[in-house]
């Protein structure tokens, strides 16, 4: 027997399959991808690149040989010199024949300070006899070689003294009287300070020579190359080694 369905159960049924529906559907889940921001790198700024200043070339040096007494800094000729531990001496007094001492160490624009004592110095030698020579005492700074100023070769800017040592040529290698002569008192048997300067100017085309004894300036000058001898270089700017050498006379260095 067929059942009439009234409203209300129409309602009913209507109503049973929304929930049947709704509790079927599985909830949507919304999962949220973190945003990450993209890091940028870290610059870093590098300090500027320092660079030492480079050293003047014309800049002076003082080269105190009392510093400098130690038989490895030298070079000698074999002859009667000794490097001590506070002097040297050159021995070679009596006739004696020449003893050569070069130091090593190279300089341009330099001063050199040292004493020097004189003793056993000559007083036979005469220029009309030819002798004169026979004793020498000479100090070549910017020379190139263990050897006297008139070498082929060899380079500078010297002392020279002869016979009885009462005067000093001052002048270049190869021309040891281009300056002229100079009275000094070294003679006397005494030590005395010495300081010998050579100094370029900026472009190298001069030369200032200084000479002090016991602080007093007794003479000084510029070489620019005008005072020429024949057949010899008439500038040296170029720097050196201080070569000392000595003849029949006895020399101490301090």
């Amino acid at each position: 027997m067929k059942k009439k369905m009234t409203l209300a159960m129409a309602t009913a049924l209507l109503a049973a399959l929304l929930l049947s529906a709704c509790g079927s559907q599985q909830p949507t889940q919304t999962t949220t991808q973190p945003t990450t921001e993209a890091t940028q790198p870290t610059e870093t700024t590098q300090a500027p690149e320092t660079t030492e200043p480079e050293a003047d070339s014309n800049e002076t040096k003082t080269i105190v040989l009392s510093d400098y007494f130690s038989q490895d800094v030298w070079e000698d000729d074999g002859g009667d010199v000794y490097v001590e531990d506070d002097h040297i001496l050159f021995d070679n007094g009596y006739m004696g024949d020449f003893s050569t001492l070069m130091l090593k160490e190279e300089a341009k624009n330099v001063t050199y300070r040292f004493t020097l004592k004189l003793e056993n110095i000559p007083t036979d030698l005469s220029e009309e006899e030819g002798t004169w020579w026979d004793s020498e005492l000479m100090i070549l700074a910017r020379s190139s070689l263990l050897a006297p100023g008139w070498e082929d070769g060899q380079t500078g800017y010297s002392l020279t003294a002869w016979g009885d040592m009462k005067q000093v040529a001052i002048g270049r290698a190869g021309h040891d009287d281009a300056f002229g002569f100079i009275d000094w008192n070294v003679a006397d048997g005494q030590e005395h300070e010495i300081e010998f300067s050579l100094t370029n100017n900026e472009d190298d085309t001069e030369v200032t020579i200084v000479l002090k004894i016991d602080g007093e300036t007794v003479f000084e000058t510029v070489d620019d190359g005008s005072i020429v001898k024949e057949d010899r270089i008439p500038l040296f700017p170029e720097g050196g080694n201080l070569t000392i050498r000595s003849k029949y006379l006895q020399v101490t260095v301090g």
